[in-house]
């Protein structure tokens, strides 16, 4: 592509990415913690973004080119847009159950002071902090803190959720990018492919449910227990961490296979600590596999030994991060029990159908599939085959643990695997060479996959809302049904509370 129709430096497009990935830390150091450790933890945080900008500055050509025209990109904001438009973010389109917790959670966010402290929590009614993952939240929920503070809490409320919608988008729009960066064919179609793109459940469910009599409903959900989610799942349930796993995993992706580079990349997986902890044990089997592979730096890119993974920036301020993240979840000693592996926590009728099931049509179909292609190709693109193998492996491994009342460890974990593997699969399925009836078979596959988001699109339209309830009609956090609310408590006596926080403080009135 000539350089007329070149879109976007690939440094500047990194730089934006990893810095929508921090801006949320840099919001939680100074709204949360005491001014001396916010100082410290600002510069682990903002540091590795200036010394990226003075590289792009000097070498603004040494990650290459986005090849894309800027019409194509005007297109992908098109279809980030109208994916937007039934997610359910920002009150804009219908609303999965987990938006009880999202709302609780602004609210709370633009009403009380922070951190924020309740006066009776459950389950004993003591007084705790918030816990929580909160990077999501953090900007649009400044942004609507400080409208409330010049206007009305009403009008902070709604202000927020138009902010949380143009957040979520732009999050969204660098994902699609990305992705057809990484295929690095057909851009639009490979940006429709990234939002329809999902798992084999319309062929698994009824294999199990119809054939060998095991229990199983059609969605996501349908291995029972298990779930290997589609991207439209993960942005209409939990964008926190679809938008984490997304953006991080690309990044180092790239840097990995395009580059044989690991700056940086062991701070951008940190940054996912306050996003979604789950995403950085999702991506160390990746990172360290990627550190293998990058052992000596590739020709004509500053690398080094290892491939740049000594650094200031993977060394001192990932570390920090993950320090500091660690303590704030640690205040949590609610759900201690709720782990362990799956022969402990786990209905044992069919368990191991059940995970035979998962992975094959999850995963198995579809590494099967790509490798079987590209060995018929005349030049077969071997480094991909580890790539495969190792995803093949780490979604075998990773539902034999389970953590959380509905097994967020599988769900959350798996997905730097997944998107990896779907790069792997679509770029595949690009290549114009390769037996007709492997690439038939594979595209069979894709476009079987695509059931089980359509019904959740189905269903967003066929329940479609637009518009912000009230605020004061959204329960409060320490209110929230008792399936959910224990994830949220800090306890007051934890490290976190006492050394890294002001003193605690309680709201000058009662929560509705």
């Amino acid at each position: 592509m000539n350089s007329a129709r070149r879109g976007i430096l690939m440094a500047w497009l990194s730089l934006v990415t990893v810095a929508f990935l921090a801006l949320p830390w840099a919001i939680f150091a100074v709204g949360m913690l005491r001014w001396y450790v916010a100082m410290g933890v600002c510069a682990a945080v903002i540091l590795p973004v200036v010394g990226m900008i003075r590289r792009a500055r000097r070498m603004p050509d040494e990650m290459g080119w986005l090849l894309l025209s800027w019409k194509q990109i005007a297109i992908l904001a098109v279809i980030a847009l109208a994916w937007m438009a039934q997610s359910g973010v920002g009150y804009v389109g219908f609303q999965r159950e987990d938006y009880y917790k999202h709302n609780a959670v602004m609210r709370d966010l633009i009403e009380m002071d922070w951190p924020i402290i309740y006066q009776a929590f459950p389950p004993d009614g003591s007084p705790a902090g918030l816990m929580y993952y909160t990077a999501w939240y953090l900007p649009p929920a400044a942004i609507g803190k400080i409208t409330a503070t010049f206007t009305s809490v009403s009008t902070g409320w709604y202000v927020a959720h138009g902010a949380m919608f143009l957040w979520t988008a732009n999050g969204v729009l660098l994902a699609l990018l990305w992705f057809a960066h990484l295929v690095g064919k057909r851009p639009v179609t490979s940006a429709l492919v990234f939002v329809w793109i999902g798992g084999l459940g319309a062929l698994g469910h009824p294999i199990l449910n119809d054939l060998l009599g095991v229990r199983s409903s059609f969605g996501d959900w349908w291995a029972e227990g298990f779930t290997y989610a589609s991207n439209m799942f993960n942005l209409v349930w939990s964008p926190q961490h679809a938008l984490s796993n997304w953006l991080a995993t690309f990044v180092i992706f790239d840097r990995i296979e395009r580059m044989r580079n690991l700056r940086d990349t062991g701070y951008i997986a940190a940054l996912c600590a306050l996003w979604s902890p789950f995403a950085i044990l999702g991506l160390l089997p990746l990172w360290l596999y990627g550190a293998w592979r990058c052992r000596v730096g590739r020709a004509g890119h500053s690398g080094g030994t290892w491939g740049g993974v000594v650094g200031w920036s993977n060394l001192v301020a990932g570390p920090i991060l993950l320090l500091l993240a660690g303590i704030y979840f640690d205040s949590n000693q609610q759900l201690n029990g709720m782990r362990g592996w799956i022969w402990q926590t786990h209905d044992q009728g069919h368990l191991p159908l059940r995970l035979i099931a998962l992975w094959l049509f999850e995963c198995g179909l579809f590494v099967g599939a790509a490798w079987w292609l590209d060995s018929t190709r005349k030049k077969p693109h071997r480094s991909e085959w580890g790539w495969l193998a190792v995803i093949a492996l780490l979604l075998a491994v990773i539902p034999l643990y389970s953590m959380g009342r509905y097994n967020d460890f599988a769900m959350r974990v798996s997905m730097p695997a997944l998107l990896v593997m779907r790069v792997l699969v679509w770029r595949s399925a690009c290549r114009p060479d390769g037996l007709r009836s492997a690439r038939l078979f594979l595209i069979g596959l894709l476009l079987i996959s695509v059931a089980v988001p359509a019904r959740s699109v189905f269903r967003s339209v066929m329940r479609y809302r637009l518009g912000p309830q009230d605020i004061i009609t959204v329960r409060q956090t320490p209110r929230l049904p008792d399936t959910y609310v224990l994830q949220y408590r800090g306890e007051l006596n934890h490290f976190f509370f006492t050394h890294l926080t002001p003193p605690p403080h309680f709201p000058r009135k009662t929560e509705q």
